[in-house]
């Protein structure tokens, strides 16, 4: 005799709770984590180009955004497409793209360009200053977007660019001192 028939007036208590197989479980818990691990690998990308951003900030170097850009023309008030609230409450950069950067002064050196390579979508470029030289190029090879890139004032040479030019997408037009090169 179980105990809930020994004590007498006790009803028997019927249980309404959904019931899910283990199959069903693993599908729901598949689903849930697809789109998480989405947001967590986009996360982590605008983490490092929300660093890399400030360090060209810190150069004093401009930023452009993809939502600023229009078929090459740059709309500086812009809005990003993602609502306020929820670009408070994931950060900036898991909205937005750097498409632009530009460098100017005798400040920037050949090792500042390393923080490009974490604008996976960077389309143009532009950097005026002596203290680059042709090994400052290297950190422009890896960018497979670049579109437009222009270099004023600095100590690259030709051979420089031409090797730079090998390297870039076939589109890239490069602007050297006033020489076009596509």
């Amino acid at each position: 005799m179980s105990i809930a028939e020994s004590r007498p007036g006790a009803a028997r208590v019927k249980r309404r709770w959904f019931q899910y197989s283990l199959r069903t479980l693993f599908v729901f818990v598949l689903v849930c984590a697809i789109p998480c691990s989405w947001l967590a690998v986009r996360m982590k990308s605008a983490r490092r180009q929300a660093c890399a951003a400030e360090a060209i900030a810190e150069l004093r170097g401009g930023l452009f955004y993809d939502y600023q850009m229009e078929s090459s023309i740059c709309i500086p008030e812009g809005d990003p497409s993602a609502p306020a609230w929820l670009r408070l409450l994931l950060g900036e950069y898991v909205f937005v793209d750097v498409v632009g950067v530009g460098l100017l002064g005798d400040h920037v050196t050949n090792d500042d360009l390393v923080h490009l390579r974490e604008f996976p979508k960077l389309e143009f470029f532009m950097l005026q200053s002596p203290n680059f030289n042709d090994d400052g190029l290297d950190y422009l090879s890896g960018l497979p977007h670049l579109r437009y890139l222009e270099i004023h004032e600095t100590r690259v040479t030709a051979d420089g660019i031409e090797r730079l030019r090998q390297t870039l997408p076939g589109e890239c037009t490069i602007n050297w001192d006033g020489k076009t090169r596509k």
